[in-house]
């Protein structure tokens, strides 16, 4: 079979052929034989071929018009392209891979992978176009297509998934794992995102750390939020500063800032309220542009359907469905489960005891310590009730104390009750013209002042 002429790179074929298995041929102005076993050559530039060759030896295919090596497979079983400029410790495969590389210690696979880089060194990029434009940016590692394929000067970057990262210019330290993480990015620095759509439209916050699919997805130059949960702080756009566990903790937040949600759903409606803590499933649920209220229970001020508190500030419930029909409520203190639960606007109420208040709505100023305490009060306020069970009306500015001990009217003190007594009553003769009313174990009494 006729050879002369046929060449690989600038390996050429001799004539004087022995037989159809040794052909001689000629290398940088060195001549050699290489076996081949069931070759059939071809015709045209590419060489095509079908069968197996073996070369003895190395074999090392120098670039067009340098003396510069591209191929190189040693002796030793070695094989390695490190491009137009043979760019020290650099490793490429691929087409149009690392051309102009002087950087060294880069390595790239896929098509245009490291395509642009010049003097950037310490870069790892696999996948097509990952790491296309980068020039002089350093130890980036980009894994999966366009990758980081925007990067220029950035630094110290880690892009995992197709187009993480993917608009990235001079930002550095950032480390997106998943599908389009942080593919928004331009110049936001340390931030961290994990998961598909992570941080994807974020292009200038910085040390966000979002854990999630889809979590902080919208967010655009917020920075310092803390998140972990699929969905998120999803609609956050500018907010700082949030710290958020749990799916669908916050999703609706944009601008709000120094927030603290922790469980299912927690403050999940909030866009603009500020200085929050939920802590429990569903806790702040309905709070939308309410401030500094802390929530710490199952479904602790979750708010029934079409209402909750949308401005209520400065609330403080620990235990489960407390305040959750407030609206506008604000400086409640309110401890144990189911108290205050249906109160909407009533302000300044302080409640330690299990479902204590329960049917207030718009009653303020009220202090109860016990449980099930001023259970019929609805709208009355300045009351004062120490002790368990404590029913009456719907009264105010009365002071009640004792276990069962009830008011009967308004501006009344009332201290035990008729089956819970607090000591025996006594009668003396006095003069006086002035008395006060008063209710003692069940019985009202005119008090005596000098």
């Amino acid at each position: 079979m006729a050879l002369t002429g046929k060449t690989i790179g600038q390996l050429t074929y001799l004539s004087g052929a022995t037989n159809d298995t040794l052909f001689p041929a000629e290398l940088n102005g060195d001549t050699f034989h290489i076996p081949f076993s069931g070759m059939t050559i071809g015709s045209g530039p590419a060489f095509p071929y079908t069968g197996s060759a073996s070369i003895t030896g190395s074999l090392t295919v120098i670039n067009s018009g340098t003396s510069t090596p591209s191929l190189v497979v040693s002796s030793n079983g070695d094989v390695y392209n490190r491009g137009v400029n043979n760019s020290f410790g650099s490793t490429f495969f691929g087409e149009e891979v690392g051309r102009f590389d002087t950087g060294g210690t880069n390595t790239a696979f896929g098509y245009q992978a490291l395509s642009g880089n010049t003097t950037g060194g310490s870069n790892t990029a696999l996948g097509y176009n990952s790491l296309k434009s980068n020039t002089e940016g350093i130890q980036n590692t980009a894994i999966g297509d366009v990758s980081l394929s925007g990067n220029t000067t950035g630094n110290y970057n880690t892009a995992v998934g197709n187009q993480s990262l993917l608009s990235n210019t001079t930002g550095e330290g950032n480390t997106a794992v998943g599908t389009i993480s942080l593919a928004a990015n331009t110049t936001g620095t340390y931030n961290t995102a994990v998961g598909i759509s992570s941080l994807a439209a974020n292009t200038e916050g910085y040390s966000n750390v979002s854990v999630g699919g889809l979590s902080l997805s919208n967010n655009t130059t917020g920075f310092e939020n803390t998140v972990v949960g699929t969905a998120s702080l999803l609609s956050n756009t500018t907010g700082i500063n949030n710290v958020v566990v749990g799916s669908s903790s916050m999703s609706n937040n944009t601008t709000g800032q120094d927030n603290v949600a922790l469980g299912q759903g927690a403050l999940s409606n909030n866009t603009i309220g500020g200085s929050n803590i939920g802590i429990g499933t569903g806790a702040l649920a309905k709070n939308i542009v309410g401030f500094s209220n802390i929530a710490i229970g199952h479904e602790c001020m979750i708010g029934s359907f079409g209402s909750g508190i949308y401005s209520g500030n400065s609330n403080v419930a620990l235990g489960a469905s407390i305040l959750n029909a407030a609206t506008s409520a604000s400086y409640n203190v309110a401890l144990g489960n189911a108290t205050l639960a249906n109160t909407t606007t009533g302000n300044y109420n302080t409640i330690v005891g299990f479902g204590s208040l329960p049917l207030n709505t718009t009653g303020s100023d009220n202090i109860v310590i016990g449980r099930e305490s001023l259970t019929a009060n609805t709208t009355s306020s300045f009351n004062i009730a120490i002790g368990s069970s404590i029913t009456g009306g719907n009264f105010s500015n009365t002071i009640v104390i004792g276990h069962k001990a009830s008011p009967t009217s308004n501006n009344q003190l009332v201290i035990g009750s008729s089956t819970n007594t607090v000591g025996p009553i006594t009668t003396e003769t006095v003069t006086s013209t002035k008395t006060w009313s008063v209710r003692i174990n069940g019985v009202n009494h005119k008090i005596l002042l000098a």
